[in-house]
């Protein structure tokens, strides 16, 4: 059976089909991002509502 492999990743891909393996590792960077800043959200809101002093 013929097959392409992805430099970047090895996957093997049907001829044609291109590999999303960056795509997954753009999307899996956002989600980091977007929990890093809920997490900073929550730190401050907890901060507010005990009147700590930043």
């Amino acid at each position: 059976m013929y097959y392409n492999e992805c430099p970047l990743c090895g996957a093997n891909l049907d001829p044609g089909e291109p590999c999303d393996c960056q795509e997954e590792k753009k999307s899996k960077k956002k989600l980091q991002l977007k929990n890093q800043s809920e997490h900073r959200n929550r730190a401050l809101q907890l901060c507010t509502e005990t009147g700590y002093q930043i």
